[in-house]
Formats: structure tokens, C-alpha cells, sequence
């Protein structure tokens, strides 16, 4: 056990390490083609940091690690020494998810990726989930904040606004 665990704090360490290398050498590139280097190295490097903590404190990843599936009475986690669900569960599964990837889409055709973003969210946590309106709010504002916060303001990319607000959908 000491050993593997040994294993993943030198590849993690690793990990950081190149993570690093990519940030600093990206620090050398103009301003415009270091923005993406410079975001996706920071996330990495802090879910790395993370990474490397748990392996000193086992407890501190173990109290944020959760699953919607927690939450969700259709989806109840199977207890060990159950019965495992059966194919027609796990086929119903498929299709509830199916089903909530498919509105997605169509709310992205629609009203493009910003609207379509908070409210799926919103939808999702709250019909599926079943969870608190404040929980529910919150993830829902920060998720659209970090993706209209990334895309709009630090990348200055436009995403698609939807074909009733008057955007052309782009030929494949």
C-alpha cells in the first residue's frame, strides 16, 4: 500500500511539474496565444495541487467527492452486497439521460449556449437532482459566471446565440 501510494504522489508530482513547464513556456507567447494555455494549465495545476494534498490528507478529497446520483431517487446508489440493477433499470437510465442531453441540444439551438447553459442547469439539478432551490441557484449562476467568464470576457469568443435571437447556424 505504501508503495503504490508512493507511485501517485512521484507521477502527480510529475504531473505538476510538466504542468508548470506548460505555463511557464506559454508566459513567452504573445498575449493572445497564451490565454489558453494559461487557463487550461490553471485549472490543471489546481485540480493537481489537489491531487497531491490527498495523498498527504486521504480525508480532504473524500468530503467533496459526491454524485448526483446521491441525490436522485431514480438513481440511488447500489448498496455493496445488493442486487445489481437490472438491464431494463439501467436501459431507462440511458434513455432519462439521453432524453436531458436531447433538450440540451435543442435549448442550445434555440437560444444559444448562454440561456441554454443556466437554465438546463437549473433544470437538471432541480427536476432530476431534486435538490434545494438556494443549491440549485448557486451551481447554476457559478457554472454560467465560469463559462461566460472564460468564452466572452478572457477569450473574447462569441458563443452561439440561437437561431431565435437571430444567429445563422454555421454549415458542418
Amino acid at each position: 500500500m505504501k508503495r503504490l501510494r508512493r507511485g501517485n504522489m512521484l507521477f502527480t508530482g510529475l504531473l505538476l511539474a510538466f504542468i508548470l513547464v506548460i505555463i511557464l513556456t506559454s508566459l513567452t507567447y504573445s498575449p493572445k496565444a497564451r490565454l489558453i494555455p494559461l487557463i487550461i494549465g490553471g485549472g490543471t495545476l489546481v485540480l493537481a495541487i489537489l491531487a497531491l494534498l490527498s495523498e498527504f490528507y486521504p480525508g480532504l478529497l473524500r468530503t467533496l467527492d459526491v454524485s448526483l446520483m446521491d441525490f436522485a431517487a431514480s438513481g440511488a446508489a447500489i448498496e455493496p452486497g445488493s442486487e445489481q440493477p437490472s438491464g431494463v433499470k439501467v436501459a431507462k437510465r440511458v434513455l432519462n439521460m439521453s432524453m436531458w442531453l436531447a433538450i440540451f441540444f435543442v435549448l442550445i439551438y434555440l437560444v444559444g449556449f448562454l440561456i441554454s447553459i443556466g437554465v438546463f442547469v437549473l433544470l437538471f439539478l432541480k427536476v432530476y437532482g431534486k435538490i434545494g432551490w438556494v443549491k440549485t441557484i448557486a451551481v447554476s449562476a457559478i457554472t454560467w459566471g465560469f463559462i461566460y467568464g472564460t468564452f466572452e470576457v478572457f477569450i473574447k469568443v462569441e458563443l452561439f446565440r440561437g437561431i431565435l435571437f437571430g444567429a445563422i447556424v454555421p454549415p458542418i
